[in-house]
């Protein structure tokens, strides 16, 4: 068996992969009708890399691929754990980790701030929705909290929040709390309520 150096090439089924030195790199070579035509009419074909070092997940990009071909973009391909949804069933399991006491696992926080918690995740489910908690980012949080009052381009006033210190702080901490229990809090997001 010849030795593998870089840039060899080899064929598998969503076009070929090409050694980059110690992996391979995994590309989609496809002619698709919905990319358009070309002069001769044949269907356009597009070659784009797909940032994968494992045939397993190249497929998953493929599958993109051949979805929405116009629409695929690498990065936008979830690979590993699926959405964390941010559901009223996490919000609960929050609040009672806050209620809970330290001996018991729990937070061991006062009732008053148990209630403040739970007023500001009741009012970012309310501006989030079921956001993917995965893909939630520090804008995100921003833009739902303004520092000040906002008008935009046809003059309607955007208020700030009432308590958006509190509220930030709480999102901050409900999502740190989120990544030290993932495990058993993506568990429970997907048993049925």
């Amino acid at each position: 068996m010849p030795r593998l150096r870089m840039g060899d090439r080899q064929e598998w089924a969503g076009g070929y992969k090409r050694r980059d030195g110690s992996a391979w790199t995994y590309y989609l070579r496809r002619r698709d009708p919905r990319l358009g035509r070309d002069p001769d009419g044949r269907a356009k074909r597009r070659e784009v890399c797909t940032g994968a070092h494992s045939e397993e997940v190249a497929r998953l990009h493929l599958a993109a691929f051949e979805k929405n071909p116009l629409a695929y973009e690498p990065a936008r391909v979830v690979v590993g754990r699926g959405p964390l949804p941010f559901t009223e069933a996490l919000c609960i399991e929050y609040l009672q980790y806050l209620d809970a006491p330290q001996a018991q696992g729990g937070k061991g926080d006062c009732p008053n701030h148990c209630n403040n918690s739970r007023y500001a995740l009741k009012w970012w489910r309310a501006q989030l929705g079921e956001v993917n908690l995965r893909a939630l980012t520090v804008d995100d949080i921003r833009k739902h909290g303004p520092v000040v009052d906002e008008h935009d381009a046809r003059g309607v006033l955007r208020k700030a929040p009432k308590s958006r210190k509190l509220k930030i702080q709480v999102i901050k901490a409900f999502v740190s709390w989120l990544r030290r229990c993932a495990a058993t809090a993506s568990r429970r997001a997907k048993a049925p309520t």
